[in-house]
């Protein structure tokens, strides 16, 4: 049986994500809260004292909106780590496309299944992990793609055909 999981992907793509551009620090998102959100806030603030126009203060509400908005995506920002997602010391599942730890396991099949199994497995293939394939095709096979989807096209069709 071979441990099957879709979380490396994703977890090399954080880690180089992270490498490039570090997350902020807990300073970081102090100063954007002081800055942006509470500097936006006073302004909406004055300008409804002020008894400013309805489309002066609409105005500098969605500009606050968005620092509210740049600020959340900053602190959601801060929170990756690089790595498997974890809980309680033991990798996180949860992510994973199964959700829960799978494993799968190798066996012979009658050849209808053998097909069915290639046609389901070629389609998550080519629907999950395009980018994988692409770099695929660039560095090593130009056609591979294309074989891939001509081969899922006949064998859903003799699957058809056998099932019929």
């Amino acid at each position: 049986m071979f441990q099957v999981a879709t979380l490396f992907n994703d977890a090399e793509k954080v880690e180089k994500e992270l490498k490039q551009n570090p997350p902020p620090s807990e300073s970081d998102i102090e100063a954007a809260k002081l800055l942006l959100v509470k500097e936006k806030g006073e302004a909406v603030a004055q300008l409804k004292s002020a008894k400013a126009s309805k489309e002066e203060i609409s105005a500098s509400v969605a500009v606050l909106t968005k620092a509210k908005e740049s600020l959340a995506k900053l602190e959601e920002r801060s929170k990756l780590k690089p790595g498997l997602p974890q809980k309680d010391g033991k990798i996180d599942y949860s992510y994973d496309f199964f959700a829960r730890q799978a494993f799968l396991k190798l066996c012979t099949f009658e050849p209808f299944h053998q097909d069915l199994f290639f046609f389901t497995g070629v389609k998550w293939l080519l629907d999950n992990c395009l980018d994988d394939m692409q770099f695929m095709v660039k560095n090593f096979d130009k056609t591979a793609i294309d074989r891939l989807k001509y081969r899922s096209r006949e064998t859903a069709r003799e699957c058809y055909r056998e099932e019929v």
